[in-house]
């Protein structure tokens, strides 16, 4: 049994986003579900106070979270107030202690709203020292770091318009009544949102983005999630486990951007080997539908090792990875890379190639994304092929 804390900023933030899976988890009954925003939406309503709306969203987000039989505990914190400052950790932390989770879904660090992005970051600072008993808030230290997860942005997509990649989607199609049913006791928000988010009805709109996530994998409905992977946070895939049966791990744009630059690397420096390894070990924790490719690929390579034809041990996942993907400009990472076959052709020089794992790791993250102010990239400009540094001889 795990206690799964969702934590948002705003009542109707977690129905929006991620509902449906823990509409999902709540059915197996072995998991204590709790909901949480940190503000109350005080500033939601062009008719009534603040403290009026305040107390009605508190009541219709407790109602939401009893569809599936979750606690909601709502913060103090004030709308379009959240801000990351030690006092605002302090009282995130202390909800960590009261709540003790195993797990913790919570905002995009990359969202429309400064709250959603402030709830992030404060949410993921707040997970690192809830177990440090020297922070010390009223309630006592949990034990280690909780596994964290983070939901969609609203809509799927960045400031720009730019679409998120989630590492995994999962299937609501059988959840997307309840979803509705909970969203739809947040009424207070139908007049709000349509006059200050432009939205005509919210509750279809919800349908609408995530029918979004659910085309992806072929599904009616979905939910996309990323795994925090920064260091020392737990990475024991509890949520995935929980979740077999209903969820698509698929390869990411980022990762096949990835594999690319891998293999451009292998033909660089010769080391087909060391190209090959770090392909399987990149894919290994992120792709469930491909795994007879990689066992494939991990049984040439052993076969194989000290020959050339170990460069071949990586196509194949290579391939797998650009099959899986299901971006709308999925060819422009090979356009991008064949200019920059040319340039160096017309121009030889000698490529030092960078390949850290730091660097590689790092275009795993949401705000590493191809041409969007990522490794080896310029905001306004084309990136110029894998990343490279240039020398002259």
């Amino acid at each position: 049994m795990a206690r799964i804390l969702a934590i948002h900023a705003h009542p109707d933030d977690i129905e929006f986003l991620a509902a449906g899976t823990l509409a999902l988890l709540a059915d197996t009954g072995n998991h204590d579900i709790v909901f949480s925003t940190l503000t109350s939406g005080d500033k939601g309503s062009h008719d009534l106070s603040a403290p009026e709306i305040s107390a009605l969203r508190r009541k219709e987000a407790a109602s939401a979270a009893a569809v599936i039989g979750a606690q909601y505990l709502p913060g103090d914190f004030l709308d379009q107030e959240i801000f990351s400052d030690n006092a605002s950790r302090h009282a995130v932390v202390e909800l960590l202690r009261k709540t003790r989770p195993d797990i913790v879904l919570t905002a995009s660090p990359v969202d429309y709203s400064p709250d959603h992005e402030a709830t992030s970051l404060l949410v993921r600072d707040a997970c690192f020292a809830a177990g440090s008993p020297n922070y010390q808030t009223d309630s006592p230290s949990i034990d280690g770091i909780p596994e964290l997860y983070l939901m969609d942005p609203l809509g799927g997509i960045d400031r720009s318009g730019d679409l998120i990649d989630p590492d995994f989607i999962v299937d609501i199609t059988g959840k997307i009544a309840v979803k509705r049913a909970m969203l739809e006791h947040h009424q207070s928000q139908r007049t709000w949102l349509k006059a200050h988010h432009h939205m005509d009805d919210y509750v279809n709109q919800m349908e609408i983005w995530s029918a979004e996530r659910g085309k992806r994998i072929g599904v009616a409905f979905g939910e996309g999630f990323r795994r925090y992977r920064g260091h020392p946070f737990p990475q024991n895939y509890q949520l995935e486990s929980f979740l077999q049966d209903r969820l698509v791990k698929r390869a990411s744009g980022r990762l096949r951007q990835i594999s690319q630059r891998i293999l451009w690397k292998a033909e660089i420096d010769g080391r087909p080997h060391h190209a090959a390894q770090r392909l399987i070990k990149l894919a290994r924790p992120f792709i469930g539908d491909i795994g007879g490719e990689i066992d494939a690929a991990d049984a040439l390579l052993q076969r194989d090792a000290g020959n050339e034809t170990q460069h071949r041990a990586a196509q194949p996942l290579a391939a797998s990875l650009g099959a899986h993907e299901q971006v709308l400009d999925e060819d422009q990472p090979l356009q991008v890379a064949a200019r920059a076959q040319q340039r160096e052709a017309a121009e030889p020089r000698r490529l030092v190639a960078r390949e850290t794992e730091d660097e590689t790791r790092a275009l795993l993250r949401p705000d590493r994304r191809l041409g969007h102010g990522g490794i080896g990239s310029r905001r306004g400009q084309d990136l110029a092929g894998p990343v490279i540094r240039i020398h002259q001889p």
